[in-house]
């Protein structure tokens, strides 16, 4: 037999990761090797950015999730990363998101547009945090 998650049990998922999330913050890391991560990532897969002013942020408050055509997503605030002096380039592809350790990997994204290229005091990339599932 196949299990099939309905909406609702879905929705109920993610609402009770947001009440967790909201109480002991996950960890926002950007990275800065060229990398798509799969199911099998681990953390020693990411090199983490290591440009003046970067450390990893909290991510703080998680909206209640919303479910529509049986895909619930729920959304973070939007952490912004800012070079604080000018030097040598470091090239941003992505961010990853771990418990509050840095230890355990929750998942990562590829930037799509990236890489973002940070070299000038001001320089900044900016993530929402967003975790989307399916009931299908």
């Amino acid at each position: 037999m196949t299990l099939k998650l309905q909406d609702g049990g879905l929705e109920r998922k993610m609402s009770d990761a947001r009440t967790a999330w909201n109480t002991t913050k996950l960890k926002l890391h950007l990275y800065s090797n060229n990398f798509s991560p799969t199911t099998s990532t681990v953390i020693g897969d990411y090199t983490e950015c290591t440009f003046p002013g970067y450390s990893s942020q909290d991510i703080s408050n998680w909206a209640a999730p919303v479910t529509t055509s049986h895909v619930t997503q729920m959304l973070a605030d939007a952490i912004t990363f800012t070079r604080s002096t000018t030097g040598t380039s470091q090239n941003v592809y992505g961010y990853f998101v771990t418990n509050a350790a840095g230890s355990v990997p929750y998942w990562g994204e590829l930037d799509p547009a990236g890489p973002r290229v940070l070299t000038s005091a001001g320089d900044s990339v900016t993530v929402t945090p967003q975790l989307t599932d399916q009931s299908l």
